[in-house]
């Protein structure tokens, strides 16, 4: 979800003179006359780009789009240098195309068997847009997955018929927004029911506008499927919304990940304020300016008491933020990890403990390819772990081009957690790679802490989301991905299904 290299960098003086392209051979260039005017210019609101991040051929693009939002902010206080000295800078220390890392084929058999099934996208008029799915296991046998797909606005749960089921039961439509990216399960009134947040996009294209909103999918006493209701409005595109009870006073409030694009987006806190006919009220403040959130997951990082939470801020800021509570509604901010690349493709966290040793880790994808066009090297799986300081320590788990989400579970049962997880790489991009690639993946945690990489998947284009669970209660994981595939097709698969299979 992050933007082209750039892309946000839009402050600035007046419009670059228009120029004629710069071919593609290196001009001559005082780097060390220009680097203070690039660095002043480039790195005024996030990290100076690296020339290896992008191939030598790309960059006048790149810093022609930087340009055109430096001039379209309307910021006048910024000196910007002639774009064909820019443009040498970038390309006299560029490669000329860039270099993925070789990932070792398996050479170990895998410790867990695998079944597979799909369950068929239902509609002729639209296409597989699943953009998240959440697992919820009951012990009073409500058991179910719940899924959104942002192409048809429809949010579903899907239950299984019984124990020894490879195939879950027909998805019930539980309601529909325009273009949900992301549902949490919570009990926002309190009632002992399970209702949903919904994080409602606004529009299917990122673009600026206020269209996004906050939805309440309330349970109906009279119908199968939820009552919709809008707690916030206005907004710019909402990635993710989840409750809890940030000032103590005993009702949930919720935190908002507007993600927005260009012009729009901050993190947004909503305090519960109280019930007018069973619906709860909010407060609005901002937490923090900064556009791109794609995820605020929720936990006690300091064992306070205190519920915290951690967001991950794409665009041009990749970063991973820790908002620790000070009570009152107030945080304080904590840097977990900020990459040093301005287009390092930032797609998701997850929060959870990966070595076991009692503190609060993050489990990050960075391979977000839809705005920077490129596979990059530093595409990874990467484990941040908690030293009990600030920031986390980054371990690159596997390299993995078009990274976008992954999971921590205990895949094999054996007391530790393993990884899943699943990439997407648009099939305009596949020609970057010289093999086909792995689009779901498992990594085995050994005992010495390290991973051992298990292929599930090659496949075209790939999956944007997955969860992992024991979804038909045999005592083994299974796994879940959902497909975004942009175009119809007949019979297209909607969700994945790879069921986990006890061996001796």
């Amino acid at each position: 979800m992050c933007l082209a290299l750039f892309a946000m960098c839009q402050f600035g003086c007046g419009r670059p003179q228009s120029v004629e392209p710069v071919e593609a051979e290196v001009a001559q260039v005082d780097l060390d006359s220009i680097r203070p005017k690039v660095v002043a210019f480039c790195g005024d609101c996030h990290a100076t780009p690296p020339p290896e991040t992008f191939p030598r051929s790309a960059w006048y693009d790149e810093v022609q789009q930087g340009y055109g939002f430096y001039w379209d902010s309307g910021r006048t206080d910024l000196k910007a240098p002639p774009i064909d000295e820019v443009v040498s800078f970038f390309r006299s220390q560029a490669p000329e195309e860039l270099t993925l890392p070789t990932v070792a084929a398996d050479e170990q058999p895998t410790p867990v068997a695998f079944d597979t099934s799909s369950l068929v996208f239902p509609l002729k008029s639209s296409f597989p847009g699943v953009s998240d799915i959440r697992w919820r296991s009951s012990a009073d046998g409500a058991s179910a997955l719940y899924f959104c797909d942002m192409a048809t606005g429809n949010v579903h749960s899907l239950g299984f018929a019984d124990d020894d089921a490879h195939s879950p039961a027909r998805a019930t439509l539980l309601g529909k927004t325009q273009h949900p990216a992301h549902i949490e399960p919570c009990d926002l009134d309190g009632d002992g029911d399970i209702d949903f947040l919904v994080a409602e996009l606004g529009s299917f294209l990122p673009q600026d506008h206020d269209q996004g909103k906050v939805v309440w999918m309330r349970r109906s006493s009279s119908s199968p499927t939820y009552e919709a209701l809008v707690l916030a409005e206005g907004l710019g595109r909402v990635a993710d919304a989840r409750s809890a009870d940030f000032d103590g006073d005993g009702d949930l409030d919720i935190v908002v990940a507007e993600f927005g694009w260009r012009n729009s987006g901050k993190i947004r806190l909503l305090n519960q304020i109280g019930k007018e006919d069973g619906v709860p009220r909010f407060e609005m403040r901002d937490v923090d300016p900064r556009h791109g959130s794609i995820h605020t997951e929720i936990a006690d990082l300091n064992q306070d008491s205190r519920p915290d939470f951690v967001a991950l801020i794409s665009q041009e800021h990749e970063v991973v933020v820790a908002f620790l509570n000070a009570g009152g509604g107030e945080f304080e901010t904590q840097t977990i990890f900020a990459a040093e690349d301005p287009s390092f493709g930032s797609s998701g966290i997850q929060l959870v403990d990966l070595d076991g040793d009692g503190d609060t880790d993050v489990l990050y994808t960075n391979g977000d390819t839809l705005d920077s066009q490129h596979l990059k090297s530093s595409h990874a799986v990467r484990w941040l772990e908690n030293p009990g300081t600030f920031p986390f320590v980054s371990h690159t788990l596997t390299h993995m081009p078009g990274a976008m989400h992954a999971v921590a579970a205990d895949v094999d049962n054996d007391d530790d957690l393993d990884v899943v997880a699943t990439a997407f790489v648009p099939k305009y991009l596949r020609g970057q790679l010289e093999r086909g690639y792995d689009s779901l993946i498992w990594l085995e945690q050994t005992e010495d802490r390290g991973f051992v990489r298990h292929r599930l998947e090659q496949a075209e284009p790939g999956h944007m989301t997955l969860e992992v669970g024991d979804f038909n209660h045999d005592g083994a994981i299974d796994i879940v991905a959902g497909n975004f595939v942009k175009q119809r097709q007949l019979n297209a698969q909607w969700l994945t299904f790879w069921w986990g299979r006890k061996t001796e």
